[in-house]
């Protein structure tokens, strides 16, 4: 039996040295949700849990929709743990229902369960709770490992049509755990928990990763990292001083989808089109006559340059370059593909 945590985005500044020295032994570490969230503590909680040596496992909040979204929601959590190693099996985290009954319920859960173990061969568990499996979980699930959300000093209790005993018990929310702030979720994992996969531990200081063909450096000022739609999001910093590659500059949005330095790699990000704190590498050429501009992703046709100056972020092969240009909205405001 392992004493273990479940974490995510709630806990933050964790002393990961603490919480070995607390007697944790393994911790799964929420990794998505639904088909659109991913945590934003969830590599920083790896790395500091593995330099420790503690067992890591990685969970989906599962939002039912159909058994389509089902597959699409496999897809994207294990796109969200793609690279990290796991010592725990994979956990679909079943807690609400979105309005389904408890026969379709099973059947999304035992295809989000299907599908991660498909495209990774690595189990996927389900994690419910004693009430919720009772009245809501079908034998759909037979032959899945479960891990049990009981809040009881005395025996658990389960839906026993469906499992004959537990894996992992959740037996509290809100435990105490020295290094970190605040209720902790607390667990026991029993072995048949493992991936029998041996993963060593990681650096918990990688290198900073260096950016294959980067055309741009930060200067004067740091950006936030933002969504597509301009939303700050949390825990993302391109710094003064980075050297980044400018893939997309949105004319409509001044939104400049950029791919920028992390320790240990590379990761994307937007940020807004401050031209004042970009510094291209690259110096504007001049573009002798007219050229019908594409957009990188679509292809659709989004405007042209005629008798101007450019500045290549990229040269795509065949001919074709990925440039940023001047509109009416200033200097270096719209990017796409031209010919040479």
């Amino acid at each position: 039996m392992y004493k273990g945590i479940d974490i995510s985005n709630y806990q933050t500044n964790v002393d990961y040295s603490r919480v070995k020295n607390s007697g944790i032994q393994a911790a799964y570490l929420k990794a998505s949700e639904g088909i659109t969230y991913k945590d934003k503590m969830m590599a920083t909680h790896y790395q500091g849990m593995k330099a420790q040596g503690i067992l890591v496992g990685f969970y989906h909040f599962f939002r039912a929709r159909s058994v389509e979204n089902a597959i699409d929601q496999a897809n994207f959590f294990v796109e969200a743990a793609k690279g990290y190693s796991v010592d725990l099996k994979y956990a679909c985290d079943v807690e609400t229902t979105e309005g389904l009954d408890k026969n379709l319920l099973s059947s999304c859960v035992r295809t989000f369960i299907d599908r991660v173990k498909e495209l990774t061969g690595i189990e996927c568990i389900v994690y419910t709770g004693s009430y919720f499996s009772k009245n809501n979980l079908t034998d759909l699930l037979k032959g899945t490992q479960l891990w049990l959300a009981h809040y009881t000093n005395g025996t658990p209790s389960w839906n026993t049509n469906i499992w004959d005993t537990w894996s992992g018990w959740q037996y509290t929310a809100s435990g105490s755990v020295s290094g970190i702030f605040g209720p902790v979720d607390m667990d026991q994992f029993k072995e048949d928990l493992l991936t029998g996969r041996t993963t060593p531990p990681v650096n918990p200081n990688p290198p900073m990763g260096q950016v294959s063909g980067a055309n741009a450096v930060v200067k004067n000022d740091w950006f936030y990292g933002r969504t597509a739609n301009g939303d700050i999001e949390p825990g993302r910093i391109v710094e003064i001083g980075d050297r980044i590659k400018v893939i997309d500059v949105s004319y409509s949005k001044q939104l400049d989808l950029v791919e920028y330095p992390v320790p240990g790699g590379t990761r994307q990000t937007y940020i807004r089109n401050v031209v004042a704190n970009i510094g291209y590498l690259n110096a504007p050429i001049y573009i002798n006559g007219f050229r019908q501009v594409y957009d990188r992703f679509s292809g659709a046709n989004i405007g042209s340059v005629n008798s101007e100056n450019v500045i290549v972020l990229e040269d795509l092969g065949n001919g074709r370059l990925n440039v940023v240009y001047s509109t009416d909205k200033g200097p270096w405001t719209k990017s796409g593909v031209i010919t040479r």
